[in-house]
């Protein structure tokens, strides 16, 4: 996963749109969002994210950055999925608590 900053969202659609073309991307695997939460105003600002192949990330990025992009994030993919377990073990909040799908509970 890559994200980069754009302060000028035309620059930031014109990049997304040459890596969609240039690396054949699909439409989930890069898109553009304000940059900011809800309840923060904006300045206008962007964020470019998407899914690279490894071996692509390097030349990603010096595109991104020749485009008027500053990489804020550049972590591998293997990181943001969930880690592999049994189902049986892993805590879901019901309510007011922490319970097990075993049932059990963690205050």
């Amino acid at each position: 996963m890559l994200a980069a900053r754009f302060i000028d969202a035309a620059a930031a659609d014109r990049a997304l749109a040459h890596l969609r073309h240039r690396l054949e991307l699909g439409s989930d695997d890069a898109s553009l969002a304000p940059l900011g939460g809800t309840d923060q105003p904006t300045d206008g600002s962007v964020v470019l994210a998407g899914r690279f192949r490894e071996s692509r990330v390097a030349a990603v990025r010096r595109f991104i950055e020749a485009s008027g992009g500053v990489v804020v994030t550049d972590v591998d993919e293997g990181w943001t999925k969930p880690r592999a377990g049994p189902a049986s073990s892993a805590p879901s909040w019901k309510g007011r608590e922490w319970q097990r799908t075993t049932g059990g509970s963690r205050g």
